[in-house]
Parts: C-alpha cells; structure tokens; sequence
C-alpha cells in the first residue's frame, strides 16, 4: 500500500486548520456510529486484495492486517486459530466443559496460523505464531456470537521512531474479554453509583442470570435487590461453591495466612449464624489487603511508598486493585471497585451515629446497626473477598499456571 491510511479526522475541521487525528480506537458492534467508522479502515485494505478474492465480510470471523512501514501488509482472513489465556474461576480436570461463567478474566491472546489436525488441536509447541512487530501497525477484527469487534493501532506508521510500548498479547486479550464480557463494562457510572449506594457491585462472582436482575433494579423501580427473594438466590449461589473458594484462597498468600478464620468465616455463612460471619469476615478483608501489600514489598518497588507507613483507607484500596489497574478493559472493573470499596466498605459515620450503616469503621467502633448484620452483607462479605482473590496476581512462586 503506496498510501496507507493512517486513521480517521476526530473532528471537523477547516482549511488549514489544526485538528485532531485518531491513530489508535476500539469499538464493538454495540456502539454503531463508531464502529462503522473503524468499518471504513478495514475497507480501505479490503480494497487492496486481488480481484479474485471474493468474500463477504460481514460474513467473515476474523481478519488481521498487519502494516510495515515499507508499506507491505499481511493480511490474514478467516485463517487464525485464537489460543487465550484465562484467568478460570475454580479448578478444572482435562476434557472439562469451559463456559462463560468459568471465566474470570482474559489475560492474554495469542494467534497462529490454522493448522489444525483432524482432532482440531492445536500443538502450541510447534504452531506458526503470527508475530507482530512494535514498529507495525495492527487492524483486527473478530467476532463472539453476533457481535464484531475492531481494533486498530497506527501510531509506529505515524511516528516511525516510536515503537509500541504495551504488549499487544496481553491488548488482544484484553479486547477479546471485553468483547464476550460487554455487558459488564457497559454499566454506566450512574448505575454503579445506584448499585454502591445500596451495597452491591457488579462482582465477579455474579452468574449473569443475577447480574442481569441486579442491574434491572436500576431502570425498574419497581424492582428492590433487597426484596423478593434476590438475596436468597445470591446467598444459595454462594453457599453452593464455599469449599471451592476456600481451596483457592488457600494457594494465595495474603488470603493463607488468615486461612483459620477464614475457614471460621465462611462456617457461620453455611450455618447461616450473619452476625458471626460479619465480624469475622469484614475485619478479614482489611487484613487480607494489609497482607496483599506487605506481599507486595519484595517484588513490587510501587508498593513501598503505600505501606511504608501506617496505611489510610486510600493507600489499602490502591493495593487492593494495584495488580489489576494497569490492564486495559479488565473485566475486574477496578477503577469501579476502588470506588466501591470507598463508599460501601470504608463507609465513614458521624461521630453522633450509635446506629450506623454496617462497614469495616462501624464494626470495628462498635456502632453498626444490629438490623445490618443480615444474609445480604454477610454474602456481599464473600463477594468482596473474591473480587480481591481474583484482582491479586497470581504469587507464581507458590501457584500453578491456569
């Protein structure tokens, strides 16, 4: 390609006028207007292909335009097998099932060229990994289910001298979880604010089937998450996979240390005993991050300005979500959690309050409202415990990969 495109005009712009270029975007089907745009690009290559090429590309499942600053360009449609990394909620056997709800994150995703066998395995040893250059630019375009997806970085064709400073496995995978998990990143800033307010967080551990009623209560007001049974099938959700969270927790070092009253904890929610569970678990939380960030000291030099000193509400969510926050799109939702970590968990109350709304502060002062220490926190209690499991890195001295 003599003259490639390099992006599209962010805004309007007059003769001789300065005006933004966009070189880099990303955008699903759901969000039309953009996507059609980002459409037009992947045009602009399609246009290039010999004329003896004849494909429908609404009809395609993928296709990779890799650009070199020579101007050559390889094009790859509908001929990649995609091999991703997954972050899996649980444990799984060989031969296992995989479904949406095992997933609790994207972490990476790798293509090679389909050479699949007849039992359609890929050896990842000796597969032909598709290998793209810092100093090149990328158009992909993938699908899950009924959904596209495109992703374009032009930046290095812009700027020869400036190389890609993300990996692009780790950008993929990222893309590629976005894409299955949209429902979740499309929760808009008004509705988590509805959902802290009234102590729910779209939780990892959340079936979708329950996320979707939790967000219901926000456009039907009708509809109270508190009422009508909603918290009884959360509470049997999670009573029903308990062992299965403790067998995790046992394998992370922040979490193993406080594993005896852990294991306590989660006793009282099974038997149902709230108020146990409570002042058991929501002071384990604080102690669990304490831990995650002393953890943290020896391999991780951004910690040490957090924990150095006594740290504040602040610092102790910084490290709860400090593994997670650099990764773009993560489904983890960090920056959201912070948040709620701040207006549920590290909730304040006024120093006249003897019957304040239940967080770490409360019970530790002694003044939450007994009415609080009901099935509704206890199983937030959990919920929150394994968002931090998951928004942990993995200690690779002392896990298996996944």
């Amino acid at each position: 390609m003599k003259n490639p495109c390099r992006g599209y005009a962010a805004e309007n712009a007059r003769q001789e006028e300065d005006f933004r270029v966009c070189m880099m975007d990303f955008a699903t089907s759901s969000d039309w207007d953009k996507f059609e745009i980002l459409a037009g690009l992947v045009d602009e290559f399609l246009s290039k292909l010999p004329s003896d090429s004849s494909f429908d590309p609404s009809q395609t499942n993928h296709m990779l335009f890799v650009s070199h600053l020579d101007g050559r360009v390889q094009a790859y449609i509908d001929e990649l097998k995609f091999i991703s990394s997954a972050k899996l909620r649980g444990s799984i056997k060989k031969g296992d099932l995989i479904r949406k709800s095992d997933i609790a994150g994207i972490e990476s995703l790798e293509l090679v060229v389909d050479t699949s066998n007849d039992a359609n395995v890929i050896d990842i040893n000796d597969a032909d990994m598709i290998e793209i250059p810092n100093d090149a630019g990328i158009m992909f375009v993938f699908s899950h289910r009924w959904r596209k997806a495109i992703f374009f970085d032009h930046i290095p064709l812009w700027l020869p001298h400036h190389k890609r400073q993300y990996d692009i496995k780790v950008q993929l995978g990222s893309l590629l979880g976005y894409t299955v998990f949209e429902e979740r990143h499309r929760i808009s800033s008004e509705i988590h604010a509805a959902l802290h307010k009234k102590g729910w967080f779209p939780f990892i551990g959340l079936s979708e089937e329950t996320l979707d009623m939790l967000i219901k209560w926000t456009k039907d007001p009708k509809f109270d998450p508190d009422e009508g049974g909603f918290v009884d099938i959360v509470v049997s959700e999670v009573q029903s996979r308990c062992d299965q969270m403790l067998a995790g927790w046992k394998n992370k070092p922040s979490f193993f240390i406080h594993l005896e009253d852990l294991v306590y904890g989660v006793e009282k929610f099974k038997e149902e005993e709230w108020r146990s569970c409570i002042q058991t678990l929501y002071l384990k939380i604080e102690g669990i991050i304490r831990s995650q960030g002393l953890h943290k000291l020896s391999s991780d030099p951004r910690s040490e300005d957090l924990i150095a000193r006594n740290p504040r509400d602040k610092d102790l969510r910084k490290i709860a979500v400090q593994d997670e926050i650099e990764k773009p799109l993560s489904i983890l939702l960090p920056h959201q959690f912070s948040e709620y970590l701040k207006e549920f968990y590290f909730r304040n109350f006024k120093s006249s309050e003897t019957r304040a709304k239940l967080s770490r502060h409360s019970i530790a002062h002694g003044v939450s409202d007994p009415s609080e220490y009901n099935s509704k926190n206890a199983v937030i209690g959990l919920l929150i415990l394994e968002q931090l499991f998951y928004l942990f890195a993995p200690d690779k001295s002392s896990e298996k990969p996944s």
